[in-house]
């Protein structure tokens, strides 16, 4: 059975390797790859077209990260017991930027 202490260190850990941060300086960079016909090769079209709407570099990392939250969320709601104690319900709390998943405050 995993300890709290080994959860809190998976948790951190997905903060760090999974969730990507509000940054937008990587939506630019994928929107720069080029298209495949590999797994996610269509990954920089996607971007592109997104971007190519309109949509702010800003709201795609928004975007990103709640859905990737959503998705950890799920997968550790999956895992809750003795794989993984507690994981989901821990998640909001251990979010780096100590909002929660709130949204950040508006730019002044």
């Amino acid at each position: 059975m995993a300890s709290t202490s080994d959860t809190e260190e998976l948790i951190s850990a997905i903060w760090e390797h999974a969730i990507p941060t509000e940054t937008a300086d990587w939506v630019e960079r994928v929107a720069d790859l080029p298209s495949t016909a590999e797994p996610l090769g269509d990954y920089g079209d996607v971007v592109r077209e997104v971007l190519g709407a309109g949509v702010p570099a800003a709201t795609v990392a928004r975007l990103a990260r709640i859905v990737a939250y959503e998705a950890v969320f799920g997968a550790l709601y999956e895992l809750d017991g003795e794989a993984c104690p507690g994981g989901h319900s821990m998640l909001l709390m251990l979010d780096p930027t100590e909002r929660e998943m709130r949204p950040p405050a508006p730019s002044s």
